[in-house]
């Protein structure tokens, strides 16, 4: 074989980073990055990275694609391995290895137990908070002891995880101690925190019912006490206390409309949910119309309880979705489910946890219908009002359907409305990934983004809304051709999941893009999650996005960071039988644009590190446009991962599809701000155009107030909005937000928001990023006027 010249001989080390893995059969092993100087050849096509225990002679290669890093994986404690890369270009010639690096792995020693954290970290005085202590070494038989009373419930999950039920204690910081069989603990001092009141509101269910009261609603928080009342409105409730995160209250009578719903702990503490309740005329079952349809139901969702025909009778379809009326009552979906919106990804356990948030952008109240599909076909149904101009938030935690499962989630609404969904894992909150909600279902998908090796699981989730299965293939493009495709069946009305790890040989140590196509036309809905092993930590990091349904010339991407904290990537996925030549234009917040050329082969993969591709790029906040000029469609996605690989290691990182189209009128569901995380949230905003732009934002409260800015955005150029900075009065509250450009000429943008938070004492642990959802209603009744 050929040889190819000026490679760079030299090989530097930035990072050596021991990490433990927890997959299956690799528990133990060690993963060490190295990285290399760039070879700036026009033809280069990347990089193979070989590595053995003999010098010169290596029994592991691994083609990493053209990148200057790779974790070099599964190496064992004790051994001294040899590490060497050599370069390749378009021609498939190589290049002699680079100057070869030794490393040895330390070896493993038995280790006492420790504890690492608790969370939460802080609960009422009352006690009866489920805690997770995290940390090593712990077996069976352990007791927990929190300020000096033993806890009750004390459950070892696994050699790291321990939970227990808090006792009632004194307000106070307190040590957490574990002592195990034969006497060995672990200690941790001012490990949790009792606080004299901690109370929440989070969830009334159902959210309306009849005039004449007797409605029977379920509310969720925590800190509850007993001895609390329920106020629906001025009016008392009838309460019974079940534990300190539910009450059943039965609603009192009142007049028609929605009235805040408020807690009150003995000793004055209360919690409130603005118009969490709205009392409808007619009992539940009333029928005036004689048409089989309660009238309370017709009213909650729209319809007319005097009129038996036509869109406000039982025969009705005013949605249009093949469902009469009678029988979207009888299956509990959404009468007028004019607006519809998708998850595939959905989880609720011990370590996971899922929060769905909708804004509604219009003058009027939204009835929405969430609708979850488990593994096993079977559906569960949760109605929920969202208040003009207000966002709310599911918790599936507090959704008893949901409990303990993976699901997927369809929402219906009568208005046009915004979904986001964030899943966290670990009490701690150490990692999370969000998505915006997909418009609709496709029989085929593309992913862009995909990667197998260096302590990475990659999962693909599909959703199948339909009464019938689907039949689904998958072809993997790798990055140098030969695509790998699997047939799979999904199941009716359920979600399912796969493992691309685990699918074949030539999948387990690779970067990958997907093209899923249901081979039988009943079309479905894709996402993907990825999660790494990182700082010793199940899913230490992770990122999810849904695919895309079509690739296109012409890609935005808002959001982008490089310099020493962020490490921004682009990844191309040509899935056509001929090579794409993109252009790449990179806006700065000065206005300046850089240009980069690209070669992205037929049927593959393709990967561009932007911290690497222009001295101006190497620390930067960035918005990038990506354009096929020789019109051969690819998909585009961004990911950005964090801290810097050179300094820390990345412990997180975030991932989104560019778009395809600009707009003038954008929503985002989800924000937050401080809390007991602190968590942080922005709103990236590229001007697209060439002329500046007057841009509003408009946060969403959770009791229907808004608070709006405006902002001058430069031409072609990225702006952030940073809302700790912008708007204080959104601290310690979580809101949507309605972004527009404005104007007689608005000028087009793209819009994503980031959100991030700490955890177990590190800086931004966590962290999720969303494409915002451009907004098409228009009229008096779409949004907040200016």
């Amino acid at each position: 074989m050929g040889t190819l010249s000026g490679f760079r001989r030299s090989l530097r080390v930035f990072s050596l980073a021991m990490v433990l893995l927890v997959c299956a059969g690799r528990a133990q092993a060690a993963t060490v990055t190295v990285a290399w100087d760039p070879n700036t050849e026009s033809d280069l096509a990347g990089y193979v990275v070989s590595w053995g225990t003999v010098t010169g002679a290596y029994a592991f290669t691994q083609d990493v694609g053209n990148v200057a890093a790779y974790a070099v994986p599964n190496l064992q404690p004790g051994t001294t391995y040899y590490v060497a890369v050599q370069a390749y270009n378009t021609n498939g010639l190589t290049s002699p290895y680079s100057t070869e690096l030794t490393v040895t792995i330390p070896p493993t020693t038995p280790t006492s137990p420790t504890l690492v954290s608790v969370s939460p970290a802080s609960g009422p005085t009352a006690g009866g908070t489920t805690i997770t202590l995290t940390g090593t070494n712990f077996i069976a038989g352990a007791a927990v002891n929190v300020g000096g009373i033993l806890a009750t419930g004390v459950t070892v999950v696994s050699a790291t995880t321990i939970t227990a039920v808090t006792p009632a204690h004194t307000a106070g910081s307190v040590t957490v101690t574990v002592t195990f069989p034969g006497g060995a603990q672990a200690i941790k001092a001012s490990a949790y925190s009792f606080v004299a009141s901690s109370l929440t509101l989070t969830g009334v269910q159902p959210a309306s019912g009849s005039i004449d009261g007797g409605t029977a609603v379920s509310i969720t928080g925590s800190a509850f006490v007993a001895g609390a009342t329920v106020h629906f409105g001025d009016a008392a409730a009838a309460v019974t206390f079940l534990d300190a995160q539910t009450l059943i209250a039965i609603a009192p009578a009142h007049a028609a409309g929605a009235v805040d719903v408020v807690v009150t702990n003995p000793g004055g503490a209360t919690a409130r949910r603005t118009s969490g309740f709205t009392f409808v005329s007619g009992n539940p079952t009333d029928d005036a119309d004689g048409d089989g349809l309660p009238d309370v139901w017709e009213t909650q969702y729209g319809l007319d309880p005097a009129v038996s025909t036509g869109d406000d009778g039982a025969a009705g379809d005013p949605d249009d979705d093949g469902l009469t009326n009678l029988a979207e009552h009888a299956a509990g979906t959404h009468p007028r489910g004019f607006y519809r919106r998708y998850f595939a990804e959905g989880v609720s356990s011990i370590f996971f946890t899922t929060t769905i948030a909708v804004a509604n952008p219009n003058a009027v109240a939204a009835s929405v219908v969430f609708s979850f599909m488990l593994p096993d076909g079977s559906l569960a149904r949760h109605p929920v009002t969202v208040a003009a101009h207000a966002r709310a938030t599911v918790d599936a935690h507090d959704v008893e359907s949901i409990a303990n499962t993976s699901f997927s989630t369809t929402i219906e609404s009568d208005v046009e409305f915004v979904a986001d969904r964030t899943v966290w894992w670990d009490a701690t909150g150490y990692g999370g990934h969000a998505e915006t909600g997909i418009e609709s279902p496709s029989t085929t998908w593309y992913l862009a983004e995909g990667a197998t090796h260096s302590g990475i699981d990659l999962f693909y989730l599909i959703q199948n809304p339909n009464a019938q299965p689907a039949r689904v293939d998958v072809r993997y493009l790798l990055p140098h051709g030969s695509p790998i495709t699997k047939s799979y069946e999904v199941p009716a009305n359920a979600r399912f999941n796969i493992w691309v790890d685990l699918e074949d040989p030539r999948l387990a140590q690779t970067d990958v893009s997907a093209v899923i196509t249901s081979t039988n036309g009943v079309p479905v809905i894709v996402e993907r999650s990825l999660y790494l092993a990182a700082g010793g930590l199940a899913f230490g990091a992770g990122h999810n996005s849904a695919g895309v349904t079509a690739p296109n010339a012409t890609w935005f991407l808002a959001e982008g960071a490089t310099g020493d904290y962020f490490d921004m990537f682009v990844l191309i996925a040509n899935p056509s039988g001929s090579a794409a030549t993109v252009r790449g234009t990179y806006l700065l917040p000065t206005g300046q644009t850089i240009e980069k050329q690209y070669a992205v082969p037929a049927n593959s993969r393709f990967n561009i590190w932007v911290d690497l591709e222009d001295p101006d790029l190497a620390n930067t906040a960035v918005s990038a446009s990506y354009v096929s000029t020789n019109n051969v469609p690819i998909i585009v996605e961004r990911t950005l991962w964090w801290p810097n690989l050179a300094t820390a290691g990345w412990q997180e990182a975030h991932n989104a599809f560019g778009t395809t189209a600009t707009g003038t009128r954008w929503a985002l569901a989800d924000g937050e701000l401080g809390g007991e995380r602190s968590i942080a949230t922005f709103i990236l905003i590229a001007n697209t155009s060439s002329v500046g732009a007057t841009v509003r934002v408009t946060l969403l409260m959770e009791d229907g107030s808004t608070v709006a800015r405006d902002f001058p955005v430069t031409a072609r150029s990225r702006f952030n909005v940073d809302i700790a900075a912008e708007f204080p009065a959104a601290q310690g509250k979580r809101f949507g937000s309605i972004i527009e450009s404005l104007g007689e000429a608005p000028a087009e943008l793209v819009v994503e928001r980031a959100m991030y938070w700490n955890a177990r004492g590190v800086f931004w642990a966590a962290g999720t990023n969303a494409v915002a959802t451009r907004l098409t209603a228009t009229g008096p009744g779409s949004g907040v006027t200016p």
